[in-house]
């Protein structure tokens, strides 16, 4: 991935790494009851809201870089929302985002 221009590219580096941690850990999960189906689950059929939340600097050496960043999240909430959310366990989710 090329860096553009006057962002650092240990910057991007890092964020993307970090990127990858959150979704990494938030896949993480105990399987202890997975085998009973309940309504935080999402037991199959259905619709739900997924939120999630997302902290950038608005300040310090990204501030420079948030509202492009986001103007990009609400884009990609908003193209995945328009496409009817996603699906997981049979049960379609839409996106809400927590800044």
């Amino acid at each position: 991935m090329m860096a553009s221009a006057g962002v650092p590219r240990a910057a991007v580096t890092i964020t993307v790494a970090a990127a990858l941690a959150a979704l990494g850990v938030a896949g993480c999960g105990s399987k202890a009851n997975s085998d009973k189906p309940t309504a935080a689950s999402g037991a199959g059929g259905g619709t739900g809201t997924a939120t999630i939340g997302f902290v950038w600097s608005n300040s310090g050496l990204f501030a420079p870089y948030a509202k492009p960043v986001n103007d990009g999240l609400d884009m990609a909430v908003k193209k995945l929302n328009d496409a009817g959310g996603f699906d997981v366990n049979g049960k379609k989710y839409t996106l809400v985002v927590k800044k």
